[in-house]
């Protein structure tokens, strides 16, 4: 779910399509192997798998096909898909880089990286244009790699990495909808304690 790739494993490809085409048509190895970059200037506001049906003369991008090569794969490398269960850690430390996890939440991921080379650390985590990167607390470009997944561009050197969840619109809808509450509690005990708000004799 996270992993280094030296700038030199990452493909930029023109287009969402050409990314699919890769990764629907590259060696199950070569997935492993490289990261595969969108050069759009805008990444797309959101980017869901369901995308993929769109491509219909893509007969690999079908979900039976997908788990298909995914279950080929693990049949291929077993050990590979053990050492990943046993020692998760073992594959987020490299020659060219050391991660290290340092909080975890859905909603955000620190993480203290040393990286001899430039290269990009892969977030496999859903894409969504409310996701924002931090390097040492200054914003950092967050790009969409392998279609629907997210990384992050780094110079050689230590950094504080952070990916920050923040739906804006989300909180905005909430204060609102306590607001709104509030107003009324505070607008029913006024009309309540007003003189002569109770009920009048008879």
């Amino acid at each position: 779910i996270l992993r280094f790739f030296p700038e030199a494993q990452a493909r930029t490809l023109p287009d969402r399509r050409a990314v699919l085409e890769a990764l629907a048509t590259v060696p199950e190895r070569e997935l492993t192997e490289h990261l595969f970059l969108e050069a759009a200037a805008a990444p797309p506001p959101t980017a869901a798998l369901a995308d993929i049906s769109q491509y219909s003369d893509l007969p690999d991008l079908r979900m039976g096909r997908i788990l298909e090569r995914l279950e080929a794969f693990k049949a291929e490398r077993p050990e590979l898909f053990d050492e990943a269960q046993r020692q998760p850690a073992r594959f987020l430390n490299t020659a060219d880089c050391d991660i290290r996890v340092e909080a975890f939440t859905p909603n955000r991921l620190e993480l203290r990286v040393n990286n001899r080379v430039r290269g990009y650390v892969y977030y496999n985590d859903g894409w969504s244009r409310y996701w924002r990167a931090y390097d040492r607390g200054q914003a950092a470009p967050l790009q969409v790699a392998n279609y629907n997944f997210k990384a992050v561009l780094l110079e050689p050197g230590e950094h504080r990495l952070e990916f920050v969840f923040d739906p804006w619109p989300y909180r905005l809808c909430l204060g609102l909808y306590y607001g709104a509450w509030l107003l009324a509690i505070v607008a029913i005990g006024w009309l309540l304690a007003k003189p002569g708000a109770g009920p009048r004799p008879g």
